[in-house]
């Protein structure tokens, strides 16, 4: 059940058919989002086949080709903007994303259009903002960009780099944010949306605020088709299965799976078995003071 406050941004369908009679969706209107972008040359087609390989044979079990989209190349190293001044020129909708993407134009010192990149947008972007990428100690408004070692502690950061100058791989996700924790001469602890802490360098770069659309996560689609659309192919489970498709299968009625635990549809162990072979330690928290 969605709360009164937490439909800030939603769209609730009205109950025309049985599909929309529970679907709630992004309300565009409300962001001011553009759905059709002002510049071409950053997006273009891609041929996807999902699932299949390059003969046409099945490699990925419940993917389909779905809807046709428009791939948008995101900026997530900041390059080659950095370090320069910059004007949202537009908030547009990503059909690959479940948030919003900006589009950002570089002033130059004659104050003049220059050229054009694709940013996530932070739940403030609004055309005519003004977004700063810099290397220098300054005031960080929500959207610019900066190492960590001139965020406070406590900001609200997301778009985090986990290797310096490597490009941004941290709380992309929409209504995502990491929160900065405490920090050293040298390295910055950040708590990450999963909860995680991680200790990151000081040079790593990251972006004021919070991603955009936070209340996607309330977002229904109201019918198993729209995730056909969606490049999602319907999960048949295993039971439901013959004996010659699923360990899982076979039986008479509604019968158990016929195991000492659950397996995968290739025989391995599917539940209380360690996947992981090796982790990094080097850049997890086990015992940090400042």
């Amino acid at each position: 059940m969605v709360l009164k406050t937490q439909t800030v941004g939603l769209h609730f369908f009205n109950p025309r058919t049985p599909g929309t009679r529970h679907r709630i969706g992004v309300n565009y209107r409300y962001w001011k989002i553009n759905g059709h972008s002002l510049n071409k040359s950053l997006r273009f087609h891609q041929i996807r086949r999902l699932g299949l390989d390059f003969r046409g044979h099945k490699v990925t079990r419940k993917r389909c080709s779905g809807t046709k989209q428009n791939f948008t190349w995101i900026n997530f190293s900041w390059s080659p903007l950095y370090p320069y001044l910059c004007v949202v020129k537009e908030v547009s909708y990503d059909p690959y994303r479940t948030s919003f993407v900006a589009l950002l134009v570089i002033l130059n010192k004659n104050f003049k259009y220059g050229n054009f990149t694709y940013v996530l947008a932070t739940n403030k972007s609004k055309a005519g903002e003004i977004v700063e990428l810099t290397y220098k100690q300054t005031i960080v408004n929500v959207g610019d960009v900066t190492k960590l070692e001139y965020f406070p502690v406590g900001s609200e950061i997301c778009c985090l780099e986990l290797v310096p100058f490597g490009g941004a791989v941290f709380a992309r996700a929409a209504g995502t944010l990491a929160i900065l924790v405490s920090r050293s001469t040298e390295f910055t602890v950040v708590r990450l949306p999963s909860k995680e802490t991680r200790i990151i360098s000081n040079s790593c770069r990251a972006m004021r605020g919070r991603i955009s659309n936070f209340n996607h996560k309330f977002c229904r689609l109201g019918k198993a088709g729209l995730n056909i659309l969606k490049h999602k192919k319907p999960t048949v489970r295993g039971t439901a299965m013959n004996a010659v498709d699923h360990p899982h299968g076979g039986g008479t009625g509604k019968a158990g799976i016929g195991r000492t635990a659950p397996l995968t549809p290739w025989g391995k162990l599917a539940m209380g078995v360690k996947t992981t072979r090796f982790k990094k330690k080097l850049y997890l928290q086990t015992t940090f003071e400042t």
